[in-house]
């Protein structure tokens, strides 16, 4: 069965959790340690009010974060009230999705693709070349399970990472990064292959990624591949 948004939105929060989640009043709300939005938004299924919004911010300003909310895509009551308040969209993000096996493709003679239990030291090397640090890794420490971290080789030197994980029945590939000097040289389409393969010998039927709307590159990849969108958000936050 196709999973449901929510069970997609699980696997995000599964697969890159945050530092810590706790619940108050209507909101799920992220502490992330300085590893980026999607570890430090607040987010709620159900129909928000003012004062609502007010509590978030304060919990979050308390936890040392600026307010950030993730809005999902079918959420207009939410967007139209924080936009009253004054936050403004930032970062529309699209989840893209299609069958593992339909994407699964591994060589492993070629070494073209590598797996590893955990980043090897060349592997957060090109993660921090990409703005990848080191409150970022850890969320991948944190991780659910199964997981693994992959690299990408191009004339036997390694050029590319990404890292995979996996909650019930979808695998999720997040933090894909390809050298400068080597993209467009089919790098990223080899590792999200391999990913897909790998999560196929976990016997995950789905595979996921996340991109923001504006990625071009990205976006033209996972489409060319055979990816479609099955869900959005998008973050909004006060703007100086």
């Amino acid at each position: 069965m196709t999973p449901s948004k929510t069970e997609l939105f699980q696997a995000i929060d599964a697969t890159w959790p945050a530092f810590a989640m706790r619940t108050k009043g209507i909101w799920t709300l992220r502490e992330g340690k300085g590893a980026g939005q999607r570890v430090s938004a607040a987010s709620t299924a159900k129909i928000a009010r003012k004062e609502d919004v007010e509590q978030a911010a304060s919990v979050m300003r308390e936890m040392g974060q600026a307010p950030l909310f993730m809005v999902r895509g079918e959420q207009p009551e939410l967007d139209g009230l924080l936009e009253d308040q004054g936050y403004q969209i930032v970062d529309p993000v699209d989840v893209l999705m299609m069958r593992c096996e339909s994407l699964a493709e591994y060589d492993q003679s070629s070494l073209q693709v590598i797996f590893s239990k955990g980043p090897l030291a060349i592997m957060e090397e090109i993660w921090q070349d990409g703005g990848i640090d080191a409150p970022r890794l850890a969320v991948m420490d944190r991780a659910a399970e199964p997981n693994t971290c992959l690299m990408g080789r191009y004339k036997n030197r390694p050029v590319g990472v990404s890292f995979l994980g996996c909650y019930q029945d979808i695998a999720m590939v997040h933090a894909v990064e390809v050298l400068t000097s080597a993209r467009k040289q089919g790098v990223a389409e080899a590792m999200m292959r391999g990913a897909a393969w790998w999560a196929a010998q976990q016997n995950t039927e789905w595979f996921t990624c996340l991109t923001t709307s504006e990625n071009a590159p990205a976006q033209g990849l996972y489409r060319k591949m055979g990816m479609e969108v099955a869900a959005h958000y998008h973050y909004r936050k006060l703007v100086p």
